[in-house]
């Protein structure tokens, strides 16, 4: 097999030389035959798809590429190759590696960035149909936007959909604290009751539920809650 990808690729060089580039890309394709997972060949693919203007088709090289820089000395080659080639299209991209590329701008500081990439991802997870992966995006939105009210509420109704009532909780609480913090006494009391509706037996969030009555004027009912 090796034999055969090197034969390939001297093929390719030798039709590159004389500028037979559709005959380079079909010694190429003969590579990825033989290697699927051969990076030189995937992205001699995307470059020359885009050398005779086939933007679709260097995109699902380029693509594949990006999939195939997976160790963390390649994170920096992978952004490069997604920002110039993928990111202005990213309809045509899997779900996962949209995810991927905001995992790789989060890694590099860029929260506002991941935050946009994030929402892009669990818009196509749900699209498909995969509420538990779309689940994973509003999660990481919501840890890079600690106090973002509508992040938290998002995520809190997500996980309550899914049945995944400890995140929904905390996401609640902590939008729960945040309505309360900007001054807005019956949303906070919305949102930590379905907080404490999710975890009874927490006493931290029956608390603040506790207080957040009495704030609004329900003596009674913040009494009730501590009993």
């Amino acid at each position: 097999m090796a034999a055969d990808v090197n034969k390939h690729l001297d093929r390719a060089k030798r039709f590159l030389e004389k500028s037979r580039v559709e005959d380079a890309i079909q010694a190429y394709l003969a590579v990825l035959e033989e290697a699927p997972q051969h990076q030189e060949a995937t992205q001699a693919l995307g470059d020359l798809y885009a050398r005779i203007d086939q933007a679709d088709r260097a995109a699902v090289y380029y693509g594949m590429l990006f999939d195939l820089l997976s160790d963390p000395k390649d994170e920096s080659k992978a952004l490069a190759i997604y920002n110039r080639f993928l990111r202005s299209i990213p309809a045509q991209q899997a779900p996962e590696r949209v995810a991927r590329y905001a995992f790789l701008l989060q890694r590099q500081n860029r929260a506002d960035e991941a935050v946009e990439q994030y929402n892009k991802a669990g818009e196509l997870f749900v699209a498909a149909g995969r509420d538990e992966d779309a689940l994973f995006c509003w999660e990481r939105i919501a840890q890079l936007e600690p106090d973002n009210l509508a992040r938290q509420v998002k995520l809190a109704e997500g996980a309550e959909r899914l049945g995944r009532n400890a995140l929904a909780a905390r996401a609640f609480l902590r939008a729960g604290q945040l309505a309360a913090a900007k001054g807005s006494a019956a949303d906070a009391v919305n949102l930590l009751g379905r907080a404490q509706k999710l975890a009874p037996q927490e006493r931290s969030v029956a608390l603040l539920y506790a207080q957040a009555n009495l704030q609004n004027g329900n003596a009674v009912r913040a009494v009730a809650i501590l009993e």
